[in-house]
């Protein structure tokens, strides 16, 4: 797994996107930019994109990984934990980001189902 961080140092990760931080992050604006990455997702076929979701989407620090990676050829597959909504807007924003091929509906799971939180 590759690990990427946003400028406000959120970090992020590949395949398992992991943001941190309260809902008062999501005020900071959408579109976050990303530090520059040598990320190659050329080889990969599927790219399953993992996150917590904030406000019933996607946070917006993964937006800017989406828009920058050309992921038009391949099947994207979300998966999200939540605390009790479900995965919101979250697929559909994912799709329409992504600009994939394919964009399978995911796996949404409770935050109190993931051992450890």
């Amino acid at each position: 797994m590759i690990k990427i961080l946003s400028v406000l140092l959120v970090p992020l990760l590949i395949f398992s996107f992991a943001a941190y931080g309260s809902e008062k992050n999501i005020s900071r604006g959408s579109g976050e930019e990303s530090k520059e990455s040598n990320l190659d997702i050329a080889g990969y076929e599927v790219v399953f994109v993992g996150y917590p979701v904030w406000a019933t989407d996607v946070p917006q620090a993964v937006l800017p990984f989406l828009n920058e990676y050309d992921l038009s050829g391949k099947t994207v597959i979300p998966f999200c934990t939540h605390d009790g909504y479900g995965a919101g807007h979250s697929y559909q924003t994912i799709a329409d980001a992504s600009h994939a091929a394919v964009s399978l509906d995911g796996i949404a799971i409770e935050a109190k189902d993931v051992p450890g939180t």
